[in-house]
């Protein structure tokens, strides 16, 4: 396999072409091969980077560019101990644009379509890869999009899980660099999902991965209820999740907070049909200030941004469809949680009506929305709204 790298990442080998710049004489792709791997063993042992732009620029071609991030990767494979130096070379050949990002990724899928195979003889290459991925996504040598495509060329259709193994070893790493709030806002901003990269059964993998920091809600989620069903506290609930996942709660786990809180809360209220008899138009029932109230605590805690709040505001809508709207609910509950200061307004105008030059999630969430779901839920709101307009 390595020399099928080389070959591929220079266009496969070959002589000379002819007459280079000054009547030098063209290096052959072998030639350059050889070059740029004695320039990155130079490299690790006296970390000068100047060396090696020179040795780039004095070649007269950029045919075999991209060979110095797959001959990185190789090397870093057979003695792990390169990897630092190897990638932090990778990320400054970045930086001054020395490598352009194509050059940049055909180095990273030269690799990358024999890492498979390259895992029998070099165990350590998994991990080695992880490493020099997890960098290329944190210095923007890379995307989440560019790292599915690879895994959708190169391994999916391979039968032998090798996929998914390798996911979750690079899911580790990223957590690793970059801690919970850096590794969840890498994926969430990159788009992607378990789903998308192969992963079939969500909640297994993300146990036996161990990566519930980054993907807290299989766990989350039924415990949350359970508690919630069984009269916890909100100091209780609070001290379990701070427990858990270390007090490291993302947007979707602020909604699905949101989304716990009011399915216990229909439930307590008598669900939709004891809901539907509710007929006194007042926008803060005392019961229902009574019942949220006793969970303030937990959804002020982690709704404290505004931009989550309304992210999960449209749980508020979510929960008054799947009850066909009952007369009123909708208003009231947004005027309650605003009575809590739970939400503020900028966040019920932001849910109602998303920005399109900031928070682009709120418009995507919208969209999960029919047409006809946004139109009923906003003429739901309208008392709510036409309250506020008031007040202001």
């Amino acid at each position: 396999p390595p020399a099928t790298r080389a070959e591929c990442a220079c266009g496969g080998r070959g002589g000379g072409a002819g007459a280079g710049a000054g009547g030098k004489k063209a290096l052959t792709k072998e030639q350059m091969e050889k070059r740029i791997a004695s320039t990155l063993e130079e490299y690790v042992e006296l970390k000068d980077l100047s060396e090696v732009k020179a040795t780039l620029d004095e070649m007269g071609s950029r045919e075999c560019f991209s060979h110095v991030v797959s001959k990185a990767l190789e090397m870093s494979c057979d003695a792990p101990a390169y990897t630092p130096s190897l990638t932090t070379l990778i990320a400054e050949l970045k930086k001054t644009e020395v490598l352009k990002p194509k050059e940049l990724q055909e180095g990273y899928a030269f690799f990358m379509e024999f890492l498979e195979d390259q895992t029998i003889d070099v165990p350590a290459s998994p991990k080695v890869a992880a490493e020099f991925v997890a960098d290329g996504l944190r210095n923007g040598v890379i995307t989440w999009e560019f790292v599915a495509k690879m895994n959708s060329d190169y391994w999916k259709e391979s039968g032998s899980g090798f996929h998914v193994k390798f996911l979750a070893q690079l899911l580790k790493t990223v957590l690793e660099k970059e801690g919970a709030e850096g590794a969840k806002k890498s994926w969430q901003e990159g788009g992607q999902s378990l789903g998308a990269f192969g992963v079939q059964e969500e909640a297994a993998f993300i146990e036996e991965s161990a990566l519930h920091t980054l993907f807290p809600l299989p766990k989350a989620e039924p415990k949350l209820k359970a508690m919630l069903a069984e009269a916890a506290t909100d100091d209780a609930i609070v001290a379990w999740m701070e427990a858990e996942f270390g007090g490291s709660v993302d947007r979707d786990l602020s909604r699905c907070i949101l989304r716990c809180v009011l399915a216990n809360y229909c439930q307590e209220l008598g669900g939709p049909e004891e809901l539907a008899k509710v007929e006194s138009g007042k926008l803060i029932e005392a019961k229902e200030k009574e019942l949220l109230l006793k969970r303030q605590t937990l959804m002020k805690k982690w709704l404290d941004k505004e931009c989550d709040q309304s992210y999960a505001l449209f749980e508020v809508q979510q929960a008054a469809q799947d009850m066909n709207f009952p007369p009123g609910f909708l208003s009231r509950t947004l005027a309650t949680l605003y009575e809590l200061e739970v939400v503020e307004e900028s966040a019920v105008r932001d849910w109602l009506a998303p920005p399109d030059n900031r928070h682009l999630f709120l418009a995507a969430a919208k969209k999960k929305f029919t047409t006809t779901e946004n139109v009923n839920a906003k003429r739901h709101a309208q008392q709510f709204m036409d309250w506020l307009e008031s007040e202001t």
